[in-house]
């Protein structure tokens, strides 16, 4: 069985992304196993952040069996953005 991927659309240039980066990599050591987390850079990989059709970072969409489950966009507090992942994973 496959797992729900939690995808972070950043920017290295975003203050709001770094905001997140400690809340997701808890999140990723919290659910170990049971998501996977990736990180994706919209400078280096335009072309994915088209095909999920980001329009402002950070963006974190979940994909699960190939298709969409959900997506937030912005900086949160953890305790939001823990709930949110967990509804849709």
């Amino acid at each position: 069985s496959y797992l729900p991927v939690l995808a972070d659309f950043f920017s290295q240039t975003c203050g709001p992304c770094h905001m997140m980066h400690p809340i997701l990599e808890r999140l990723a050591v919290r659910r170990a196993g049971q998501v996977a987390v990736v990180r994706i850079d919209v400078e280096l990989h335009p072309e994915l952040a088209r095909e999920f059709r980001v329009q402002g970072v950070p963006t974190f969409v979940v994909v699960h069996k190939g298709a969409e489950r959900g997506r937030t966009v912005g900086a949160t507090d953890e305790s939001s953005f823990a709930l949110w992942a967990a509804s849709l994973t």
